[in-house]
């Protein structure tokens, strides 16, 4: 609004001329007649009504220009407002990106020491081709020293037979030298008759002397025969020495090649017995990793379960009629008594309604079961009490046991020891428990993390499989 006059009563026009805009409106006074957008008043009671008609619009307009004002100064604060949440986000934003850097420098690393454990693998059955290699060449090793062991039972043999056969022959020689003898003593009484009937002396002593000369060519006969049966005796008596030590010698050897081979065969049982701890250990430590990269397993999903998330760890149970409902890991536990690992997972519920019908459970199951009440099935249920091996334990519960909405929940077993244990936000929940391991029980080596609902409520859990846990597992 705008006002143009000479006079200085502001609540009325003077006799002085005067112009007066609001707006649109445009009023001017010629001496006693008033025009109004071009149109001639003279009556002052409406010149006073108009113009207080035109205060009270500039008291609404200068109302609204507050307003306006106000509605800046607020506007101005929002702008504000936002700019501080956004500078928030921005940082979230940042935490994040530092966060996922950090879980791709984790994954590489997990990738790094898969790779590693991959060429330890490899290198492991390499070895273990060369021991088999090995064994088969002592094999073979030991079966041409069993042969050769029976060719020196059969050279043996050979020898009996022919030192048997020697043994046969000196006495067919004792038995000939003995005939000799007898043989001599005839002759000798032949000589002593032919003496005595001898008369003469001339006569008896020319017998006597060829007698003699008879004698004497025989003792020289059976002295060569002697000396020469003693010698081939003597001969075969060496030889025989000789293959005997020869033997003897063959059969050190083949004892010396024995304890050779026993010793290799010892020492290989015990590389076989390293190289195998060691690939146990190796598979411990691959089931232990992809156990930490697991996952909810879609194909192991009843049908009113739905997966929500891409990393495929947040759950939503659709509404039922109280049916049992669960969902299977994609990765089970290892049993090993030498190698001692914590196969721990922890659910956060995020949506779960606080009511006695509702029924939440989760744990470790073989894919086989499916209800929590069955054998080989080790749970922790939403009510504080704990199913292990089909069997309910409620003496053990105690009231701070029961979980809701907000609360973070785990289980988890030690792969030497069996143990089984329970956590709520933090602190371990109940005793430790076994799991069963006598001829009876079922697959108990293809443990399976699960989450199982049976409700008529909406409910939404998210499993955290590692290594970001709310209990610290070096406290047990």
């Amino acid at each position: 609004m705008s006002i143009s006059t000479d006079s200085t009563n502001s609540g009325e026009f003077s006799s002085d001329d005067c112009e007066m805009n609001y707006g649109e409106l445009s009023i001017v006074k010629e001496g006693d007649v008033v025009k109004k957008n071009g149109e001639s008043f003279t009556d002052r009671q409406q010149l006073k009504k108009m113009e207080a008609k035109l205060d009270k619009k500039e008291k609404k307009l200068d109302k609204k220009e507050e307003q306006l004002e106000k509605k800046e100064d607020k506007l101005e604060k929002k702008a504000e407002q936002l700019e501080k949440k956004e500078q928030k986000l921005e940082k979230k934003e940042e935490q994040l990106e530092k966060k996922e850097q950090k879980l791709e420098k984790k994954e590489e690393q997990l990738e790094k020491k898969e790779e590693q454990l991959k060429k330890k693998e490899e290198q492991l059955e390499k070895k273990e081709e060369q021991l088999e290699k090995k064994e088969e060449q002592l094999e073979k090793n030991e079966e041409q020293l069993e042969k050769k062991e029976e060719q020196l039972q059969k050279k043996e043999e050979q020898l009996k037979k022919k030192e048997e056969q020697l043994e046969k022959n000196f006495e067919e020689q004792e038995k000939k030298l003995v005939e000799m003898e007898h043989q001599q003593n005839e002759q000798q009484k032949s000589i002593d008759q032919m003496e005595t009937m001898l008369q003469t002396k001339a006569d008896a002593e020319k017998a006597n002397d060829k007698l003699k000369n008879e004698h004497k060519e025989i003792e020289e006969k059976q002295k060569v025969f002697q000396e020469e049966l003693e010698k081939k005796l003597m001969e075969q008596i060496v030889t025989l020495e000789a293959k005997i030590s020869k033997m003897e010698m063959e059969q050190k050897k083949q004892e010396v090649s024995t304890d050779k081979i026993e010793h290799l065969q010892n020492e290989q049982k015990r590389n076989i017995n390293a190289l195998e701890k060691e690939l146990k250990k190796n598979q411990m430590e691959i089931a232990f990793l992809k156990f930490r990269q697991n996952c909810w397993d879609a194909n192991n999903c009843h049908n009113d379960i739905e997966i929500i998330d891409d990393k495929c760890l947040a759950v939503n149970h659709k509404e039922n009629e109280s049916e049992f409902c669960k969902i299977f890991a994609t990765h089970p536990i290892l049993f090993d008594k030498d190698f001692s690992k914590i196969f721990y997972f922890e659910i956060e519920i995020k949506k779960m309604q606080n009511s006695f019908y509702n029924f939440l459970s989760f744990g470790f199951s073989t894919k086989q079961q499916k209800n929590i009440d069955e054998i080989n099935t080790y749970s922790y249920c939403n009510h504080g009490f704990f199913i292990i091996n089909g069997e309910y334990h409620y003496q053990e519960a105690q009231q701070d046991d029961s979980f809701k909405e907000n609360d973070v929940v785990g289980c988890g077993i030690n792969s030497a020891t069996r143990q089984v244990f329970f956590t709520k936000n933090g602190r371990r929940q109940g005793p430790f428990y076994l799991v069963d391991n006598s001829p009876n029980s079922v697959h108990d080596d293809e443990l399976f993390p699960f989450v199982s609902f049976a409700d008529v409520s909406d409910d939404e859990t998210e499993a955290e499989f590692g290594p970001n846990f709310k209990f610290n597992l070096a406290t047990l």
